[in-house]
């Protein structure tokens, strides 16, 4: 007889509240070992799991499902179904309201398209978890089945703690072949994270517009042997802060509020001298310059607001006039454009996922570091060995190749980055 049912223990003993299962109704939620049904009993709502008739004297299936109830009696959360009684080959616990993830994949809910709903079911799912791994209870079958969204406040309810890890009942504790589990990983909490992992992936797969900019990070950390809760939690936090898509528009603000103290040096830099006298404008000559400017700074100025003289050392022709480098960075920043006109096809293309366009977007973003920090400054020096790192700005910022360059970048990041934000 099965050392569960032979416990003592009020809560697994028949009741006199027993469930008429004439006036209850068969949901199609069942798994393979059994049914579930929807009735009212203590003037409540409620769902009993029952075992199938051909399980129902078969003592490892009455064990598990008596072991189900011992685990989750004891164990209160939200994000866990209450349990009232055990019956000999049934359970009653309270009704939720609501659809099994695995269901919302099936009929592809819009509500698994946005990453704020995903990123909180992954929370709950990460704390849920950590509960029970601190009261020394591994659930062993973490999978879209047993995951419920309620209906109306889109909460994690976990369910079934029929595989669940105990020593004394090892043997139903789950199939480890069915979900690539070895025979050493059972009770270990590793279980739990790597069935976490795979209900990402199962998301991203199945899920058309499946959306998580740090999927990847979160279902490697998943698979890793030494994580815990605390750490996938700060992980989602990156999302929930903005992530790195605060981070991209942060570095995009600054460096248009840096290109535009460039140009404006530029564009005072490079206007001509103009004599009071005459609205004719005198360009000044490179050999002459240091020797006219005091007389050109007297002759702009009232007698009596002048200043001292300033000798002003000579703007290098090469800034004046960067048709040279221009040629030379071209190909670079057509480059660049290039990737952008890509990136800007795939926000507009309905078909790919959010997840694919943040991949893009941050392949293109290394890109554009690489060419800017890299390609341009290699080009810039070969072609004048002893510019300083101001004039080179300078200079790359007055070509027509990196105007071009801007132009676009500046209509296509704002594009991508409201869709990856949506």
């Amino acid at each position: 007889m099965s050392q569960f049912l032979n416990s003592s223990d009020h809560l697994s003993r028949d009741s006199v509240h027993e469930i008429d299962f004439e006036e209850a109704t068969r949901l199609t939620a069942g798994g393979s070992t059994c049914d579930i049904f929807r009735t009212r009993w203590q003037r409540r709502e409620v769902f009993v799991k029952r075992l199938k008739e051909e399980l129902r004297m078969m003592p490892l299936y009455l064990d598990a499902l008596d072991k189900e109830f011992d685990v989750g009696v004891r164990l209160h959360h939200p994000s866990l179904p209450v349990y009232h009684e055990f019956h000999r080959d049934y359970i009653v616990m309270d009704y939720v309201d609501g659809l099994t993830l695995a269901e919302m994949i099936r009929r592809n809910d819009a509500w698994l398209t946005s990453e704020r709903n995903v990123v909180k079911m992954l929370r709950e799912l990460v704390e849920v978890v950590d509960y029970l791994h601190r009261h020394n209870v591994v659930h062993c079958d973490i999978k879209p089945d047993n995951i419920i969204i309620t209906a109306n406040t889109k909460n994690l309810v976990l369910i079934d703690f029929d595989k669940s890890y105990t020593d004394a009942l090892a043997d139903s504790s789950g199939h480890p072949g069915r979900y690539g589990l070895s025979v050493d990983d059972r009770g270990r909490t590793t279980i739990d994270f790597r069935a976490i992992a795979m209900v990402v992936e199962r998301l991203r797969a199945d899920v058309k517009g499946f959306r998580l900019s740090v999927g990847h990070k979160f279902v490697k950390a998943c698979l890793d042997s030494d994580i815990n809760s605390e750490t996938l939690l700060e992980i989602l936090s990156e999302r929930s802060r903005g992530g790195p898509v605060t981070k991209y528009i942060f570095i995009i603000v600054l460096t248009m509020m840096a290109l535009g103290l460039l140009i404006g040096k530029v564009y005072f830099d490079r206007q001509p001298e103009y004599d009071v006298r005459s609205t004719e404008v005198v360009a000044p000559d490179a050999a002459s310059q240091q020797e006219d400017s005091t007389a050109a700074t007297v002759r702009r100025l009232s007698p009596e607001s002048a200043p001292e003289p300033q000798h002003p050392a000579p703007m290098p022709q090469a800034i004046i006039e960067p048709t040279d480098l221009n040629a030379n960075l071209e190909p670079l920043f057509n480059g660049l454009i290039a990737g952008l006109d890509k990136l800007d096809a795939m926000r507009a293309d309905t078909t790919l996922s959010r997840q694919q366009l943040v991949e893009n977007w941050e392949a293109y973003l290394a890109l554009e570091e690489a060419v800017i920090t890299d390609s341009t400054v290699s080009v810039v020096t070969g072609l004048f060995p002893e510019i300083s790192e101001r004039k080179m700005s300078v200079m790359v910022s007055a070509t027509d190749a990196y105007k071009s360059y801007l132009r676009r970048a500046n209509a296509v990041k704002a594009e991508v980055i409201s869709v990856i934000e949506d």
